[in-house]
């Protein structure tokens, strides 16, 4: 037999080892064909196991220490070789001699069909492996899944499919996918196996079962490389449970978009972001949104101050509490300012993680502004608007020490009582709103002016030692001036004092100090008060009716030519004068429409007409240069007869001057011009006051008074 052959033969020898069942096996035919061969008397297999250590396979070594110190190739008697990589382990021969280069050759193609035998074996169990786990997930699967070929049998299943049927995984494989799960003869009319092989695509369906289960079947196209069709893969899945709970959730929601709805109060939710995703109509309402519109704005483009609403979302978001009664000022639609009241509440997924907000909004605009209003009218006074007394006391006792030196100015408005009864509380309070102004365009700006009493203001004035406090009275005086000098109708009188602190003295002692200087200031201008407001009176009253100051002209001229006539004193003459100029100054406090009118008094505009004796009275008694007539302005308007008024004298009860002052009043009233009548002849004027004498008049002095005019005339 020639060489060549024989190498042949060889070679053919050492690659014909047979697929091995174990590792164990493999090494076995290894040790046969080297000693056989080569005459070994040694072989090692080190391979790497699944616990990261070696699975070494011995013979012919009395321990293995002495494999590791082999490097590839070393001696001549020896073979080692490194599978590659070289972590998946070495061969190692041993022989008695040295191994001849066709020897080494050989013993070297046998490593590595040993090499090959065994990556191929790691290959299969990797396969092995692998498929196990693709059956053990499948199978873990709820879903029913099944493969089938063109002829729609089962060519594989999991084991949900096997259980839904009840049968075992090894009877489905070979038989008909309509037998096996719909238990027909033939295919199913709508099978989506077959639109998947007619058309090639995915289909999708969902059916319910005989059971009344909702399923939903998938098929999917499987094809070869080539793209031929290999079968069809589908999956069932049970949908009953999902498909009720959606129903659930859709009922729930429109139930409760259905309570939102009917909210009288505005609802909303937004997201993370602050954007609104949900809202009831009465949230669109409150803004003035239509129906919708609000959906997709966020709170910065709808809260005047976006920083404070991210701060209170921000505030939720990080504690997860709730916020109730936050007052946002908003922006309505139409530009008008609107408050709202709203409450913010996180809303949590399954985890618990803050997911949007949600929450109930309502205007309380008007609340707001009137709790405002209270809150002002806490610290103000209604009339005037300036401080009141609470804040005034409230002040004294925090006022900051910084503020010193501190000056407290009192003032008193003169003569409001009188102007009151006189001229009604409406006048009085234009003078006290005029007070008001004149302090608040007088003082600094750094100053704080309040009515402390019905006719008392006070000013606080910082940081003011007495050389300021005496420029300020000075601008309050001259202020004053020019407001008198303008409105002669509404002529204001006013005593003030002023005190300052340094910080050495309490501000309740200084208020005290003000209080007092005050009154001494009104003590010393208190008659030239009373006389200035008299003329102010009398004034007004001429102002409001010219006729009426020639009637006071002529019975100041009539009624002392009577008084003379009688034989009456010079000093009872001028008191006649002066009781012809003041009887009527009771007439400043009837209203216009009465006192101007041209027809008929009512009764009720009559009895505000008689009071003007009274009224006229009080005033003529507060005036030292008028006391003196009070009475007789009183007692004007008596009757002879007791038919008068306010007393209902009669006869001689009535003073003498007033008695006079009746029949001079009547005649130049009877023959002077009036708005509704001409004027009476001197003959007929006399001719009344003869026919009214004993009734009306005194008879006595009105034959006197006759004779007087007549004698006048010739």
């Amino acid at each position: 037999m020639s060489q060549a052959l024989l190498e042949l033969l060889a070679l053919y020898d050492v690659t014909s080892l047979s697929t091995p069942k174990t590792f164990e096996d493999l090494f076995a035919q290894l040790v046969e064909k080297t000693t056989r061969l080569f005459g070994a008397v040694g072989a090692a297999l080190v391979l790497p196991a699944e616990n990261g250590q070696q699975t070494v396979f011995t013979w012919g070594w009395k321990n293995t220490k002495g494999l590791f110190r082999y490097p590839k190739g070393a001696g001549e008697h020896c073979l080692v070789h490194h599978f590659t990589p070289k972590e998946a382990g070495s061969l190692y021969i041993k022989c008695k001699q040295a191994l001849l280069p066709e020897e080494r050759r050989l013993a070297l193609i046998l490593a590595q069909t040993v090499e090959r035998l065994i990556h191929q074996r790691k290959v299969e169990e990797d396969l092995k492996k692998a498929e196990e786990e693709k059956n053990l997930i499948l199978d873990s699967l709820a879903e029913q899944l099944f493969f089938i070929d063109g002829k729609q049998r089962i060519k594989w299943a999991n084991l949900s499919t096997a259980s839904a049927v009840g049968l075992p995984l090894g009877e489905l494989v070979g038989r008909r996918c309509y037998r096996v799960l719909k238990g027909h003869c033939g295919s199913c009319r709508e099978c989506l196996a077959i639109a998947v092989f007619k058309s090639g695509k995915a289909q999708q369906g969902v059916v319910i079962s005989s059971q009344g289960r909702i399923l939903d079947i998938r098929s999917y196209p499987m094809r070869r490389a080539d793209g031929a069709f290999r079968g069809v893969l589908n999956t069932i899945t049970d949908i009953t449970q999902r498909v009720k709970a959606e129903e659930s959730l859709r009922l729930s929601e429109a139930k409760y978009r259905e309570i939102v709805a009917m909210l009288q109060e505005g609802f909303y939710e937004a997201d993370l972001s602050g954007t609104i995703i949900l809202s009831n109509d009465a949230a669109e309402r409150l803004l003035g949104y239509e129906p919708g519109q609000l959906v997709g704005k966020n709170f910065r483009h709808i809260v005047k101050n976006p920083y404070t609403a991210l701060r209170i979302f921000n505030d939720v978001y990080v504690t997860g509490r709730a916020r109730q009664g936050v007052i946002l000022e908003v922006k309505h639609s139409e530009g008008k300012p609107r408050f709202v009241e709203i409450s913010v509440t996180p809303i949590k997924d399954s985890t618990g993680e803050i997911t949007s907000f949600c929450g109930v909004a309502r205007d309380v605009t008007e609340r707001k502004r009137h709790v405002e209003k209270l809150e002002h009218y806490s610290w103000h006074d209604a009339l005037t608007g300036l401080y009141n007394r609470a804040w005034f006391e409230q002040q004294l006792k925090e006022i900051d020490s910084a503020c010193y030196p501190v000056t407290l100015l009192m003032a008193d408005l003169d003569g409001l009582r009188l102007i009151n009864d006189i001229m009604g509380h409406a006048h009085g309070d234009e003078l006290l709103k005029a007070c008001a102004r004149v302090f608040k365009t007088s003082v600094r700006a750094t100053d704080r002016v309040a009515r402390i009493g019905g006719d008392e203001f006070a000013a606080i004035l910082p940081k003011c030692d007495e050389d300021v406090a005496e420029i300020v009275l000075k601008r309050i005086r001259r202020t004053l001036s020019e407001h008198n000098s303008s409105n002669p109708q509404f002529l204001l009188s006013l005593s003030i004092g002023a005190a300052t602190s340094h910080g050495d003295s309490s501000l309740r002692q200084t208020f005290k100090k003000a209080d007092n200087r005050m009154l001494g200031d009104k003590l010393l201008r208190s008659l030239k008060q009373k006389n200035q407001l008299i003329e102010g009176l009398a004034a007004t009253l001429a102002e409001r009716d010219y006729t009426t100051r020639l009637h006071v002209e002529r019975l100041a001229e009539l009624c002392p030519r009577l008084g003379r006539r009688l034989g009456l004193s010079k000093e009872e003459q001028e008191d006649l004068a002066l009781l012809a100029r003041v009887h009527d100054l009771g007439k400043v406090g009837v209203p216009p429409d009465i006192l101007f009118k041209q027809g008929s008094l009512t009764p009720e505009e009559r009895a505000i007409m008689e009071q003007h004796p009274e009224k006229g009275y009080r005033i003529a008694s507060s005036s030292p240069n008028l006391v003196h007539v009070a009475r007789l302005v009183l007692c004007h308007h008596e009757r002879w007869d007791g038919g008068g008024y306010p007393l209902g004298l009669r006869g001689k009860e009535i003073p003498l001057e007033c008695r006079i002052l009746a029949l001079a009043d009547a005649y130049d009233a009877m023959t002077s011009d009036r708005p509704y009548r001409r004027a009476m002849s001197q003959r007929e004027a006399l001719r009344v006051i003869r026919e009214c004498a004993g009734s009306q008049f005194d008879p006595q002095l009105a034959e006197e008074f006759i004779k007087m005019m007549e004698e006048n005339e010739e």
